[in-house]
């Protein structure tokens, strides 16, 4: 697994961190989007738009077709406990922070215990040589979460037989929001009858605008793993 057990940055609570809204993060993003455009697909979710691929994955998933329906319905979608996840990601951060030896060189022992570790914070029962890691995503939003359907099919494609994913809010910020604003008008026109003669028309009209306005919101986190699980 070797760096795909760190948090991003080095934090223990994998990608939930500010920094990994970074500018290269923001440039994926940009170039996942136009591409599904100028493909004339549906633009991707934020869970792809932050997706990380494990040494066991098999490439970006917008380079991907997308799968038959029964290989999607096929995916097994399940949420954890974010105590738990978060937990046994110190957990693994504390190991590594409290060794001599860096992730990078630890031998296939020492990794497939933070493995094992992992998995049994994502309440996975199946033995770790039986799960292949195949990617996360992971971050921070204000917005409402895709519906679970989107992880089954992000999953499928990605040739994933599980996805176990945890969100909790954590934190507070402030976002510019448009807000409308309608405004009411009333008043007397006139207008000449037949004979040239000028009548009183009374009116009401209704016109919205939108401006900005600064809120205070949740903030959410978000993690999800993609697995594939030999039966």
């Amino acid at each position: 697994m070797g760096n795909f057990l760190r948090g991003v940055g080095g934090r223990a609570a994998w990608g939930v961190s500010r920094q990994h809204l970074t500018r290269s993060s923001l440039t994926r993003l940009g170039v996942v989007v136009v591409a599904a455009l100028l493909a004339g697909c549906q633009a991707p979710s934020v869970w792809e738009t932050n997706l990380e691929h494990g040494p066991e994955g098999s490439g970006p998933a917008s380079m991907m077709k997308a799968a038959a329906p029964e290989q999607v319905a096929s995916v097994k979608v399940r949420r954890a406990p974010w105590e738990r996840v978060q937990s046994a990601l110190i957990e693994i951060e504390r190991s590594a922070a409290a060794s001599d030896v860096p992730m990078e060189e630890w031998t296939p022992d020492k990794l497939a215990e933070s493995e094992a570790r992992l998995l049994k914070g994502l309440q996975v029962t199946a033995p770790a040589s039986r799960v292949q890691v195949l990617a996360r995503s992971t971050f921070r939003t204000t917005d409402e979460l895709p519906k679970e359907d989107t992880l089954q099919a992000l999953g499928a494609r990605l040739g994933a037989t599980h996805v176990v994913w945890s969100s909790q809010v954590v934190g507070q910020v402030n976002k510019v929001v448009s807000t409308p604003v309608t405004s009411s008008t009333f008043g007397t026109r006139y207008r000449r009858d037949r004979d040239g003669n000028r009548e009183p028309d009374s009116y009401h009209e209704n016109t919205t605008t939108y401006v900005p306005v600064s809120v205070t919101a949740d903030e959410v986190g978000a993690i999800a793993y993609f697995l594939r699980i030999e039966e």
